[in-house]
């Protein structure tokens, strides 16, 4: 394992690493980019790979260009991958946290193609006060005209509009072996695919879970295709790996349950004493 590799087992380049070489020669799309942090990361722990960048918004589409200018093997689109090409309108996320520096962007990290619903109340500091038209195209579009036949990683989070990316793979999704994407259990964003509909989705292709760390509110899934996986590591480490996250999330599952049961008991007798529980 590289040396650069984080501590954290959980990291996407510790999971990464545990199925790829670091000098191999990857396909990685970064779908979201924001200012491009994640495609110099990639870069930087996967310097064989070629990386093709997404983002739609001007003004950090604009750091995206100058943050990896540097980087010869990330390639820059100013494009919202999307189910349909054309044009569509596009959610422009601003704010500042109460305390926080204002020379940091904490507010550009949440557009979205889709309307804002919970995430104001969520992240009361964060607005979406402008709304912009973006260039959209098809996942399968953009391969073709690239002639990019397979996809070995993509790092995707563009807030609650996963699923129509993936719509519009097409059959390209038969030849993506691993996504890392973030997922949300509550409307943040108005008709988002939560995370039973996300994971409905990736199972009905043949993909499996490696990680979850949702937490009743959002948190990241990493897949992988199965038949890529098994290719790779074999059988027995599939087994392992399918039945480790299976049994973290029911133990997730229990212990959400566990407090609920007890924040629910607690609350009613602390009504009883009160007198106001009939």
């Amino acid at each position: 394992m590289s040396k650069k590799i984080v501590e954290d087992i959980y990291h996407p380049i510790a999971l990464l690493y545990d199925i790829y070489n670091e000098q191999d020669k990857l396909t990685i799309f970064d779908i979201g980019a924001c200012e491009g942090e994640s495609s110099i990361f990639y870069s930087e722990h996967f310097p064989n790979a070629t990386l093709y960048t997404f983002e739609p918004v001007p003004s950090n589409f604009s750091l995206v260009k100058q943050n990896t200018a540097s980087y010869n093997n990330i390639n820059p689109f100013q494009i919202a991958l999307s189910n349909e090409n054309g044009t569509a309108t596009f959610h422009v996320s601003s704010g500042t946290p109460e305390g926080k520096d204002d020379n940091v962007n904490y507010g550009n990290k949440s557009s979205s193609l889709l309307s804002p619903e919970l995430h104001t109340d969520t992240h009361k500091w964060l607005k979406f006060e402008e709304k912009i038209e973006v260039r959209t195209q098809i996942l399968s579009d953009f391969c073709q005209e690239k002639n990019i036949s397979k996809i070995d990683f993509i790092h995707i989070d563009v807030q609650g509009a996963e699923l129509m990316v993936f719509e519009g793979a097409n059959q390209i999704i038969n030849a993506i072996d691993c996504i890392w994407m973030e997922v949300e259990e509550v409307e943040l964003y108005k008709g988002q695919p939560l995370k039973p509909d996300v994971e409905k989705f990736m199972y009905a292709r043949g993909f499996f879970k490696i990680l979850d760390t949702t937490n009743g509110l959002s948190g990241d899934q990493f897949y992988a295709r199965k038949e890529f996986y098994i290719a790779k590591r074999g059988k027995i480490a599939f087994y392992y790996t399918f039945l480790k996250a299976y049994t973290a999330e029911k133990i997730k599952t229990f212990k959400r349950t566990l407090f609920y049961r007890q924040a629910s008991y607690f609350k009613n007798r602390i009504l009883e004493r009160l007198g106001l529980k009939k």
